[in-house]
Order: structure tokens, then C-alpha cells, then sequence
């Protein structure tokens, strides 16, 4: 992804919304912060333990540090390292991954991800960086848990008209259709932020 073309991108976003009353605009006003550079990110891996895909790595080294983006923006590389709370856990973002269809029912990992951004309501999209799903971007939503994002995602009705049953079971199978998706069929960080910037903004009606 080259550095011209997301600004070029971000650009005509602000034309279309000069005010940037468009959702979560209005913080970071479709600018992005200045990028890290190679060996400042480099001395961040060391320190922490961890290797970050290439794709986001190269994003923040070259063309911007957090900002716009998808939701409230980008989280910054510091930042997401934050996440949840004050204190870095360094054990948990070295650990792997697990997938949701991989654990028991009850059972919960949030081990390897690093927070891209928020959407508000417990709504959060997430780069994994450790384990088998290393590179693809995945979304924690508040009703289904973590799920990986699809260029081309199968649809979920709203489920009007259906018993609770038959709402469950249809979640269900969009739930299974997700993560039984191969892996050309999942987001990439590179595919996740060039398709928000390829969105035209969406503005409050007057």
C-alpha cells in the first residue's frame, strides 16, 4: 500500500465531509499521525517479544502511526500495546492465538491480538499477530465473541419473524461459515484499511 495513495484516499474523504461529522471522524479528521520509522518499531519488537506481520508493520513505519481509520481511528502502535487498561501485558500479546471454534464452549482467548480500533459497544477489531491466524484481522462483537472479517463475508438476516430457535441456529451457521472461510477468503490488514478507505463516508441526515 503506498503512502500516496492513502492520502490521496483520505483526501477525498474530507471532501465529501469537510466537517467530519461523519461517525468517529471528528478526533482524528481523516489525518494520520507520523509514522514511527523502521528502527523505532524494530527497538519496540525487541522489547517486547514480538514479531508483527509485515503489512502493519510497514503501515507504521512509513505511512502513519495511528489516526484515520476505521471506527474512532487507528489505535497508535504504543497504544494498542496499552490495551485493556494502564498496564502493558507483555505475556499475553506473545501468546498464541487460539480461534473461538477451536476452544471448548466456555473457554475464552484474547491472547496474540492486537487492537486496531473501536467501534463503540463492545465492538473491537483486532490484528493477530501470533498463532495460525498471524496477519488477518479479526472482530470482537458483543453478541458472538471474535470473529475473522471476510472480503466477501456471508450475509445474516436480521432474523424477524423467527422463534429464538431458529434465530440461534441461523447464527449459528453464519458463525461456522466465517471460520470455516480459507485464508484468501480473510482480511489482511492491507485488505481491512483499504477497504474503509475505498468507503465513501456516511453522514448524519440534517
Amino acid at each position: 500500500m503506498r503512502k500516496e495513495y492513502v492520502l490521496q484516499k483520505l483526501a477525498e474523504k474530507r471532501q465529501v465531509d469537510p466537517n467530519c461529522t461523519a461517525f468517529g471522524v471528528k478526533k482524528h479528521r481523516y489525518e494520520l499521525n507520523y509514522p514511527l520509522g523502521k528502527w523505532e518499531v524494530e527497538e519496540i519488537e525487541k522489547k517486547f517479544h514480538i514479531k508483527l506481520p509485515n503489512e502493519y508493520r510497514k503501515f507504521i513505519s512509513y505511512i502513519g502511526d495511528g489516526g484515520a481509520g476505521p471506527g474512532y481511528g487507528l489505535f497508535p502502535f504504543r497504544k494498542s500495546l496499552k490495551y485493556p487498561g494502564s498496564k502493558i501485558n507483555r505475556k499475553k500479546i506473545t501468546e498464541d492465538f487460539i480461534r473461538p471454534d477451536e476452544l471448548a464452549e466456555d473457554d475464552w482467548s484474547d491472547s496474540g491480538l492486537l487492537i486496531l480500533c473501536q467501534h463503540g459497544c463492545a465492538n473491537n477489531t483486532f490484528l493477530v499477530i501470533t498463532g495460525k491466524e498471524r496477519g488477518y484481522v479479526w472482530e470482537l462483537i458483543e453478541w458472538a465473541g471474535y470473529i475473522p472479517l471476510l472480503k466477501n463475508p456471508p450475509k445474516l438476516s436480521n432474523g424477524r419473524g423467527l422463534s429464538e430457535q431458529e434465530r440461534e441456529q441461523q447464527e449459528t451457521e453464519w458463525l461456522n461459515k466465517l471460520y470455516q472461510a480459507s485464508d484468501n477468503e480473510k482480511m489482511t490488514f492491507t485488505d481491512w484499511y483499504k477497504s474503509w478507505l475505498q468507503e465513501l463516508p456516511i453522514l448524519p441526515m440534517n
